[in-house]
């Protein structure tokens, strides 16, 4: 089971580079916005590589991430199924949208800047699973996929769409749609409304939909109700991860992990992204409200990670400020996430909360 990202529900097809996600529609371009790489050893400079204990002066004060400082999570969705006639060139609508599957607002015609289409050599709910499960198969039971720039329009013809910047004839699009090309018990169809033209960036919404040939409708609409989530998190039950209070000159060692929150391969070189937030809420009270995480956070500090296994939390910097991260405090709750954002599912791979030495 997987967790959709606060910001970024990902899930990003291989070579055809598609992702779901899931965050604020007017802050695609500020995640990640930091600058900084990984240290490329895993070993902080000056150390043997073993972790810091409080007290024993080790300048930068190295962390371990390890298993039992690791969040867990769990998730499920469900993708609501429209029935639409064969071989015909469809309009897409997405004009009463008004919410992404997190409850985020979304104003179609402003945040909406493009539409993904797969055409899925899979039924909905297996390719709903599929999605919850990070499946590592996933980009082979893709069989099509095109997009259309919305241009503030929120309406479009099949015929719009294209293929990587390419158009596509008409005969391809109704080969898509044919029964006897493409069995409906065995395949089906997702359009994805996303933030950006970036193909594969903070899709805000799915709908799926089959064809049905005893059906006449030409119109798939997509709605607030298209995807629906289920979610489970646990905070509480995590080793608090401990620093020195008030210094920067902290680094974090992912090197050792083998396991993510929601189970499945931590790949040490594949972490993108570092961030620590500051929040004026409990530990209870922030797993009560776990998807809006990146929302709810008084402060959030962040960086880029271009190679290695560890990265000095100096190096992030303030999401709206720029200021630099100026160390943790011991009046309120931090965390801290590590993310793979180009992965299957650029879910917070890493998610611990952090306390100051005694």
């Amino acid at each position: 089971m997987t967790y959709l990202s606060p910001k970024k529900l990902g899930l990003l097809l291989c070579s055809l580079v598609l992702a779901v996600g899931c965050g604020d529609p007017g802050a695609g371009e500020e995640s990640g916005s930091g600058s900084g790489s990984g240290s490329g050893s895993g070993a902080a400079p000056g150390t043997s590589g073993e972790a810091s204990q409080c007290g024993g002066g080790d300048s930068p004060f190295l962390v371990k991430a390890n298993e039992s400082n690791n969040y867990t999570f769990s998730s499920s969705i469900e993708l609501a199924v429209q029935k639409v006639a064969p071989r015909t060139l469809l309009e897409f609508d997405w004009s009463s949208l008004t919410k992404n599957f997190q409850g985020h607002p979304v104003a179609p015609a402003t945040d909406i800047q493009s539409m993904v289409l797969i055409v899925w050599n899979l039924p909905p709910a297996e390719v709903a699973q599929k999605i919850n499960d990070d499946a590592p198969d996933i980009s082979s039971y893709v069989q099509a996929t095109v997009q259309f720039v919305t241009d503030g329009v929120t309406s479009a013809h099949l015929s719009e769409f294209t293929a990587f910047g390419s158009e596509v004839t008409e005969e391809t699009f109704l080969e898509y749609l044919d029964p006897d090309v493409n069995d409906p018990a065995t395949h089906c169809y997702t359009l994805m409304a996303q933030t950006g033209t970036n193909l594969g960036q903070d899709v805000q919404m799915i709908q799926a939909f089959q064809v049905d040939p005893a059906e006449t409708t030409a119109v798939v609409t997509m709605s607030d109700e298209s995807t629906h989530l289920e979610w489970q998190t646990d905070l509480e039950a995590l080793t608090p991860t401990v620093v020195p209070a008030g210094t920067p000159d902290v680094v974090i060692d992912w090197s050792a992990m083998t396991t993510h929150g929601y189970g499945g391969t931590f790949v040490p070189n594949q972490i993108t992204e570092v961030l620590i937030g500051r929040l004026s809420k409990s530990v209870a009270e922030i797993e009560a409200d776990f998807l809006n995480l990146e929302f709810i956070a008084d402060d959030i500090w962040r960086a880029n990670v271009t190679s290695g296994t560890s990265f000095k939390l100096g190096d992030l910097t303030h999401e709206e400020n720029g200021s630099a991260f100026p160390g943790v405090t011991a009046d309120e709750t931090w965390v801290l996430g590590l993310l793979c954002t180009t992965c299957t599912n650029p879910t917070p791979w890493y998610i611990t909360t952090v306390e100051t030495c005694p």
